[in-house]
């Protein structure tokens, strides 16, 4: 019965007709990026690149069904980037000092937290990280002026940062569909100010300017269970270009994903890069009692 009376009042609350989102607007760039996607053939992929490209096919043909104004309501986001519901969700916001931060936006239609329905358990998982890295690095956002984002998911993260006053630079890397949905949230969630410091990466071609950019600013590296679910040729482009530059890393990982041993990985990457001082840590209230999930906290050490 308790389990029915949640679903009801996810589902009141959650409904796409009760809030105003005409104001909502899907530009006429995003709807000439979405014509422009083309399918993937997955027939030669293997591993995590075969999973997330047959991920990106079914994101295509929902964009290219007029479906972005719901995207949180699409199986596939909610598989792969979305905390729609959890038994943790609680012991996170209890956990928060604050709920300064977690009242939800209706942007894409998310699925509302039954016990407090102006959150969700999406943004409360994901001010859960920032608080557990501002437990590190005290009052970090402060400090930086300019955050690369590796698989910036829908851009709640990017939105939450930005609600804590921050006022640099953000780059977001991801395939350039996940742009597409970054690109319409953000365009109706932050100011035009912000969305402006805002950067849409898809790859690191033509952009040489980008170490120099890091290396010259105070620079944060984000990825949460994104990094960890890249494959490892892509993981060592990034090694090779950018990714011993930052001076501050908040990263996110499962054990393995596909074939993928990630806390051997990481722990390599760690002694590679000594300069960081570095903090591994197992997340309590973790998305999985079956599997361990870490925190990998970094900061530059001083000269």
């Amino acid at each position: 019965m308790k389990k029915i009376l949640k679903l009801i009042i996810e589902s009141v609350f959650t409904k796409h007709y009760f809030f105003d989102n005409k104001r909502h607007t899907v530009s006429e760039e995003i709807k000439e990026q979405i014509d422009d996607l083309k399918y993937y053939d997955i027939s030669n992929l293997i591993g995590a690149k075969k999973e997330w490209h047959k991920n990106l096919n079914e994101l295509v043909d929902n964009l290219k069904n007029g479906k972005i104004k719901n995207f949180l309501q699409l199986d596939v986001i909610r598989r792969t980037m979305y905390v729609s519901r959890a038994n943790y969700t609680l012991t996170q916001l209890n956990y928060l000092p604050t709920k300064k931060y977690l009242k939800e936006n209706f942007v894409g239609s998310p699925l509302l937290f039954y016990k407090y329905p102006i959150y969700s358990a999406n943004r409360i998982h994901h001010q859960f990280h920032l608080y557990n890295f501002d437990i590190k690095f005290y009052d970090f956002i402060k400090d930086i002026n300019f955050i690369f984002e590796f698989g910036g998911g829908y851009g709640s993260i990017c939105e939450n940062i930005y609600r804590h006053n921050y006022k640099g630079e953000y780059v977001l890397f991801d395939f350039k569909e996940l742009s597409i949905i970054q690109r319409y949230y953000l365009s109706n969630t932050v100011n035009k100010v912000d969305f402006n410091k805002i950067h849409f990466l898809s790859d690191l071609k033509n952009n040489s300017n980008l170490r120099e950019k890091i290396i010259n600013s105070t620079s944060l590296f984000i990825a949460t269970w994104s990094f960890s679910e890249a494959d490892l040729n892509t993981r060592k482009l990034f090694t090779k270009n950018i990714l011993g530059v930052f001076d501050n890393y908040l990263i996110a990982f499962q054990l393995k994903f596909n074939e993928i041993d990630n806390f051997n990985y990481f722990k390599k990457f760690m002694l590679i890069n000594e300069g960081v001082d570095w903090e591994l840590k197992l997340i309590d209230n973790s998305i999985s009692k079956n599997m361990n999930q870490y925190y990998l906290f970094g900061k530059k050490k001083s000269n």
